[in-house]
């Protein structure tokens, strides 16, 4: 009978409004009126069903209006359902932590909200869980405690058996309670950046309805702990994510597990190959066939001894030609199999070589058609990079690279291009720790670069579309000219040891800048007249920073569109310009670090100047207080003032 399911529903509300957590959740948001106007007409309800229950339903009207009050109540569960989750956050946020967990003894859905970019964020404090889960929170069916610095799941979380999403991401746990394996009906678990885990549970392969495993890391130097994954992992053929496949050396858990789950999809890192002792070995992951992966890391450990052949488990790794990203770290073989550089790989759009250590030669990447970002790094035995790279018999190598990174190539000296149209849309490049290389080609669109701890590097070819120049701790006959490089319009100098001053007319025909950097430059001790400075008419932004023998600022009156100004640990500088009063356009200054500043200009501060930060400078802080400082009639007009991080007005 209706009524008599609609009066269960409504007997058990009843019961909820009355308990000690509904009490105190409509205190606090004083809703008391509300929740026993709600009591009430639920026992008036309670009272018509009661009646409606002695007596025969025969009426057409009466059975829809029970139909309709059956939804009504089902309604008034999903409210109080929302309400108890409120309650619950609420007091765990004003000190009642996880006690709370005890009252909600109906909850279906938690969530920590422990991360720091949670719009809900609630804390960092650990939180302790109860012991026997199956007590309090036997129908949870969702569990987020991330970001909850968890360090042990009791036991009991084994009797959840209503579970299907559970979330432990970061937590510092080294075991999972083997009981997980009871959890039937979960779905999704989510491992993510546990750095501490070193095993998963042995049954695992009995979670039949599984379809999601996240286990991956965030940081790129990090190396799995985890030893290997569980027993006949591959049982789980309905998995479509499983992020993270660690090969293990004992049977069940080597690579052969992945053979048959032809569901997986997104992206997989596969860890530990050293443990691959053959190709026909490697062959049985069936990679070729897994056409929803569209991202791939193969990852040996770093410093892992040299037992098998890798250049045959590599070549016998090959994925389905849909992959989008490929990542290779860590491998030992000199050479690279020749699929990575098959046209047929149409889509894949990004690649990584990672301490490829081994490797002399790179592999001719250029004649990957779609290829857009390529970052290479630690390959230390690389010393010359030439045509090879872009594929000698191609048109034109890498025609769709729009971003090249190559990092921490020690031996490299030499990179060459033997044809006009190689590179044809690269427009960002980083060569960062070559300390070797002494020349790069030509690259006509390119329009980003950023060149770090390459001392041995004389001169900046060709660049006619470079628009953003970041040159830090290279030789300073780099900066000798620069003239060529007309379509700038931003350029950071930083990091060179020895330099003194700015090369004379260094930026003179730099006339469409807008931002200017000039930091760490430990012997700067002061710019010429002939710097250029002056010339620099669209100039909007201007830093100079870590120069601690600088003695004086260049002159900067002449720079009408500048907006921000920003000086920084200027260990020596004792004046400003005096001609910073004919910054019109200047809304934005800031002067931190400065320990000898004494004090501001004779002459005003600019008129348009809608900020002032003022920070470590005790002696320029002293004359800017508003309440008899010698220099505040100097900035009085300024809106917003701050110094050593207190806002001061004006008024």
């Amino acid at each position: 009978m209706a009524e008599v399911l609609i009066s269960v529903i409504v007997q058990m509300t009843l019961e909820r409004l009355k308990t000690h957590l509904m009490q105190e959740a409509a205190s606090i948001w004083d809703s008391k009126k509300e929740v026993n106007k709600l009591s009430n007409t639920l026992t008036t309800i309670q009272s018509v069903l009661d009646d409606a229950e002695q007596r025969q339903i025969r009426e057409e009207a009466l059975r829809k209006w029970l139909t309709d009050l059956k939804y009504a109540a089902y309604d008034a569960q999903d409210v109080l359902d929302d309400f108890s989750y409120q309650a619950l956050r609420f007091e765990i946020l004003n000190g009642g932590k996880t006690k709370a967990l005890y009252k909600a003894s109906r909850l279906r859905t938690f969530l920590f909200l422990g991360s720091p970019n949670s719009l809900l964020y609630i804390t960092h404090t650990p939180i302790d869980l109860p012991r026997d889960m199956s007590q309090t929170l036997k129908y949870l069916r969702v569990l987020d405690l991330s970001y909850a610095s968890i360090k042990m799941l009791p036991n009991s979380i084994g009797n959840l058996k209503h579970l299907r999403y559970l979330d432990i991401s970061r937590a510092s746990v080294k075991h999972l309670p083997d009981s997980i394996a009871h959890l039937f009906n979960l779905q999704t678990l989510r491992l993510e950046n546990c750095y501490e885990l070193i095993e998963l549970p042995k049954n695992m392969n009995k979670l039949i309805n599984l379809r999601h495993v996240h286990l991956h890391t965030q940081s790129i130097n990090f190396f799995t702990r985890l030893i290997s994954m569980p027993p006949r992992i591959g049982r789980l053929t309905s998995l479509r994510t499983l992020s993270l496949f660690v090969v293990g050396r004992e049977s069940g858990c080597r690579i052969e597990e992945l053979n048959g789950m032809g569901n997986l999809r997104g992206s997989i890192c596969i860890s530990k190959l050293e443990n691959v002792m053959n190709e026909e070995e490697a062959k049985t992951a069936n990679l070729r066939s897994k056409e929803f992966l569209h991202e791939l890391e193969l990852q040996w450990s770093p410093r892992h001894l040299q037992e098998v052949r890798v250049e045959e488990v590599l070549k016998s790794l090959q994925p389905h030609v849909n992959v989008r990203l490929l990542e290779i770290s860590h491998y030992s073989g000199n050479e690279f199999p020749s699929w990575m550089t098959d046209p047929s790989f149409s889509k894949l759009e990004t690649v990584r070589l990672l301490n490829c250590r081994s490797c002399k030669i790179l592999p001719p990447l250029g004649k990957l058609p779609s290829l857009k970002d390529l970052y290479i790094h630690g390959m230390c035995e690389v010393e010359r990079v030439g045509c090879e790279f872009c594929g000698i018999n191609v048109a034109n190598g890498f025609p769709s690279l729009e971003t090249l990174a190559i990092e921490d190539m020690p031996a490299f000296k030499e990179w060459y291009c033997a044809k006009e149209n190689d590179f044809s849309r690269l427009k960002e490049l980083q060569l960062i720790d070559c300390s070797m290389l002494n020349r790069f080609p030509d690259l006509p669109t390119l329009t980003s670069l950023l060149i770090r701890n390459s001392m041995e590097l004389c001169a900046i070819p060709s660049l006619p579309s470079l628009r953003d120049l970041d040159l830090n701790g290279c030789n300073e006959s780099v900066l000798a000219d620069l003239s060529h490089l007309t379509s700038l319009s931003s350029i950071s100098i930083s990091g060179f040891p020895v330099l003194k001053s700015l090369p004379e007319g260094l930026l003179q025909s730099l006339t469409t800048l807008k931002h200017l950097h000039i930091g760490d430059l430990s012997e700067l001790k002061y710019f010429s007249k002939e710097d250029g400075l002056g010339d620099l008419v669209m100039l909007e932004r201007l830093v100079i920073s870590n120069c601690p023998q600088l003695t004086s600022l260049p002159d900067v009156g002449r720079l009408v569109m500048l907006r921000s100004f920003r000086i920084n640990k200027l260990d020596s500088l004792k004046f400003l310009p005096n001609k910073l009063c004919c910054l019109t356009s200047l809304q934005n200054l800031e002067i931190r670090s400065c320990r000898q500043l004494h004090s501001l200009p004779e002459d005003a501060l600019p008129p348009a100047l809608q900020r002032l930060h003022i920070h470590s400078c005790p002696l320029l802080k002293e004359r800017c207080q508003n309440e008899g400082g010698n220099d505040w009639n100097k900035i009085a007009h300024i809106p917003y003032i701050d110094i050593d991080g207190q806002q001061i007005s004006p008024c």
